[in-house]
């Protein structure tokens, strides 16, 4: 995408140079306390990646995410020039004072990979944890931060945020963190509540107009992004209601997961792409959440060691890159969860806590509330008030979208079916008997006990019907059958020899294709594609394959 913040690429380059080699830079960067050279090894990591992008290098397991992310903000060119300013003479002349030794002697066509970064960490590991802007919360600690409602931030830590423009946490459990076995995933809900104002910023209006933009990645796959609605006349001493169902992560995590959280003043407006940026940045961060969760790092205190030191280069990478983009941000922070603080955490049902966003002196001071605790599955009743006070809040055997309508759908439960109108939440139809009302199915099998149905693909009038062994493809519009009832293994041919022969146990049109669909059973399902008669995809594990479906009962 090309950036229409209020920094320009020009301007971006502009920044990176006089950064890289001892330029003047805006005053509200000159001002922030330089961050350590070992707390820039993944920055620089990133842009010596780009030189080897430029250079026509393949690029290495961790170079080539952190690459990723340039293209997506600034496009492929755009990463290129940040490569060749990277290798700018006067650039190299001054990367000591910036980077590790490790980066500053590696020359372009030698890359840097995870494992680089390992051994790096062994080296420059104290030096970033070091630093008063990474800090560890640890929810098992004696007086652990955030007890009784409590401040999750020291004042050392507050104060470095405002200093170096940037925070970066790691929240664990340590006694619950010896005691876990194998990974599993941990079904998890982040929502924002409300916040603060400690401080206003130092701005000509009277009062602060201030958003949230958010991203977060689990290990696993799960990523989310948003920004939030603009939150007018913010004055210091005030508490403002965050809109509800404002989430910052909501899915499974095994071992990781990694939030960012930037908090903005609004000088003029909100740039259009920056919920684009956002998501770009959502993508690199569940990159590295994906990486945390691969690395073998020993020891329960040697692993959240590890994890400490690699969120607070992620931190201060998200930090260098904002800093290209916009001028207007309050503060920034990266905030990561290990399993033992989640499950420490829904231990907490209803508990929030609230972490600061201090910027520097000019700008406003924040103190964000999220409140944390297992994902909860909504109930039918809940969700589909119209089904209350039938026998469809439960047992459903089957649904399917009406044909030819982008409201209605069709469930099926023993001998009966409704169609539901999902717009105006009630039933348009029953419940009523299917053998009264689905003629052509009369004389069928197919009259009770449907096990799964979803629409024909490509057709505007079909639906298939699965039962045991057997399917029927059904023409509402005209009330009869198509096709059926028939052997599901002697009609489907690439099915044959799996399990997916009998008892299905729902179908699933694949959104945005004319010739696929999803079949379940058990904990596996199939992507079949109706035109070559063949399975695309699977048999497959459905908790390896839908991410944000681990843990709940299917």
């Amino acid at each position: 995408m090309s950036s229409e913040f209020t920094v320009s690429r020009d301007k971006c380059v502009e920044r990176l140079r006089a950064q890289l080699q001892g330029g003047e830079l805006p005053a509200q960067l000159a001002a922030r306390t330089a961050t350590s050279r070992g707390s820039r090894l993944l920055y620089g990591a990133m842009l010596h990646g780009a030189a080897r992008l430029e250079a026509g290098q393949e690029l290495t397991d961790l170079e080539a995410p952190l690459v990723r992310l340039l293209q997506r903000l600034f496009s492929t060119e755009g990463a290129w020039e940040i490569g060749r300013v990277f290798l700018e003479e006067e650039s190299v002349r001054n990367a000591s004072t910036l980077f590790p030794d490790s980066l500053v002697a590696r020359p372009v066509e030698q890359g840097y990979t995870s494992q680089d970064l390992l051994a790096d960490l062994e080296v420059v590991g104290e030096e970033i944890r070091s630093q008063p802007n990474v800090s560890l919360t640890d929810l098992d600690a004696a007086g652990a931060a955030g007890a009784d409602g409590g401040d999750m931030d020291s004042q050392e830590f507050v104060h470095a945020m405002a200093d170096y423009g940037y925070g970066a946490t790691v929240v664990t459990a340590s006694e619950l963190q010896k005691t876990l076995g194998e990974p599993k995933a941990v079904q998890t809900l982040l929502a924002l509540s409300k916040f603060y104002c400690v401080r206003e910023s130092n701005e000509a209006s009277a009062s602060d107009e201030i958003y949230w933009a958010l991203a977060a990645g689990a290990d696993q796959g799960g990523k989310q992004s948003s920004v939030t609605r603009i939150y007018e006349n913010v004055d210091k001493g005030e508490t403002h209601t965050v809109d509800t169902g404002t989430v910052l992560f909501s899915g499974s995590v095994d071992k990781a997961l990694v939030c960012t959280i930037h908090c903005w003043e609004r000088d003029h407006s909100m740039p259009d792409d920056l919920g684009d940026t956002i998501k770009d940045i959502s993508t690199a961060v569940q990159d590295v959440a994906s990486f945390l969760g691969k690395l073998p790092l020993g020891t329960p205190f040697q692993t959240t060691m590890k994890f400490v030191e690699l969120v607070g280069l992620i931190g201060e990478l998200i930090g260098e890159i904002l800093n290209w983009l916009r001028d207007d941000f309050v503060a920034e922070r990266t905030l990561a969860f290990d399993r033992a603080a989640l499950e420490r955490l829904h231990n907490r049902p209803g508990r929030e806590d609230y972490w600061n966003f201090n910027g520097p002196s000019e700008e406003g001071h924040f103190q964000l509330y999220i409140r944390s605790g297992p994902m909860q599955y909504p109930t039918i009743s809940g969700g589909w008030p119209g089904l209350r006070g039938t026998s469809f809040t439960s047992n459903l055997g089957a649904a399917c979208p009406v044909p030819g309508s982008s409201t209605d759908i069709y469930l099926f439960r023993d001998s009966q079916y409704v169609r539901y109108t999902v717009r105006n939440e009630t039933i348009d139809f029953g419940p009523a008997d299917i053998a009264a009302n689905w003629p052509g199915l009369r004389g069928t099998s197919f009259t009770s006990g449907i096990g799964a149905a979803c629409k024909v693909p490509g057709s505007n009038s079909d639906i298939y019907l699965f039962r045991g062994s057997q399917y029927i493809r059904y023409n509402v519009s005209k009330e009869k059958r198509e096709h059926g009832p028939a052997s599901i293994s002697a009609n489907w041919p690439g099915l044959q020899g799996t399990s997916f022969t009998s008892d299905i146990e729902a179908a699933v049109n694949r959104p945005n294709s004319s010739t696929d669909v999803y079949l379940f059973k058990g904990s596996q399902h199939v992507r079949y594609d109706l035109n070559r008669e063949r399975i695309v995809f699977g048999p497959a594990s459905i908790p390896a394959n839908w991410p944000a479906l681990r843990g709940g009962s299917r």
